[in-house]
């Protein structure tokens, strides 16, 4: 698990960690940039964000750009992974959050490598500086009488 702990939200998961008898499984590296991060990315097979509300996340595009299939939240605010086909959507709630998972985890590589794929395509049309600028360009053209 990686990222800053906020609101003292990593020592109730540490408690259900140790409660489900999960210490062997679960790390957490804490907040990671630069070359670090994208060698964790690059080494996931999977990039996980459950949460209950995002803005425009950041961390899903990195993920995306780096080729890793996505399976978030739909409080993420991101549902070009699911019409993309660049990872899985669920709801914010265990059971939905549970069932996805175990969908993706259990997608065979060559599944989840079309879908890092797909993410890829997504960030280099949508959400480079160049497709910005043409996106913004295009917007005021259109404004102009």
């Amino acid at each position: 698990i990686a990222g800053p702990d906020e609101a003292g939200h990593r020592a109730e998961l540490e408690r259900f960690i140790e409660t489900e008898g999960l210490q062997d499984s679960v790390q957490f590296v804490g907040t990671v940039e630069g070359a670090e991060k994208q060698s964790w990315l690059r080494s996931a097979d999977l990039f996980v964000l459950p949460s209950h509300s995002e803005g425009f996340s950041m961390a899903i595009l990195e993920s995306l750009a780096a080729r890793r299939p996505v399976l978030a939240t739909r409080a993420c605010n991101f549902p070009n992974i699911e019409l993309e086909g660049a990872g899985w959507l669920c709801d914010a709630e265990a059971g939905s959050i549970r069932d996805s998972l175990e969908q993706a985890l259990g997608a065979d590589d060559a599944e989840r490598d079309q879908r890092g794929l797909a993410g890829r395509a997504l960030v280099e049309r949508d959400y480079t500086w160049s497709a910005i600028a043409r996106k913004l360009i295009d917007a005021i053209q259109s404004q102009i009488v």
